[in-house]
């Protein structure tokens, strides 16, 4: 959404990125290696990408529409631990370390926006509420 309010007629484009490398091990706020507390899977790391689009225009100075797309782009990377017969004796079981990696990449949820009819929608609630019973609200003055 535009930071400031868009004159009739006008476009605002904007594109953010977003970063995050999971990939430093915690137990609580101690560092950790991979594998210290054991489990099924020892996660390795798991890195996201978000990119946003967002598209602003002024119909006029009072009322504005938006639209935002995201991309979501995450990649993760595990451990995993399986038991497996030891060759040559049945009884005998060994721990394979087989390491998992999977991507995921697409679209999020398009976001539409209209916030000039919402702040209105919100000023006649808050008007509403001051002329008329608020059942136990605290009424305050609009601005």
């Amino acid at each position: 959404m535009a930071e400031r309010p868009l004159l009739g007629r006008q476009l605002s484009i904007n594109f953010v990125y977003e970063f995050i490398d999971q990939d430093q091990p915690y137990i609580g706020t101690t560092r950790a290696r991979v594998g210290q507390i054991p489990r099924d899977h020892d996660e390795r790391f798991t890195r996201n990408s978000t990119y946003k689009l967002s598209l602003d225009y002024g119909l006029t100075s009072r009322l504005t529409v938006g639209v935002l797309l995201p991309f979501l782009d995450r990649l993760h990377q595990h451990i995993g631990h399986e038991e497996q017969e030891a060759p040559g004796n049945p009884d005998d079981i060994e721990l394979i370390k087989k390491t998992e990696r999977w991507r995921y990449q697409e679209f999020g949820d398009i976001q539409l926006t209209l916030p000039s009819l919402l702040a209105f929608a919100a000023r006649i609630a808050d008007a509403s509420c001051i002329l008329a019973d608020c059942r136990g609200k605290t009424p305050y003055w609009p601005y």
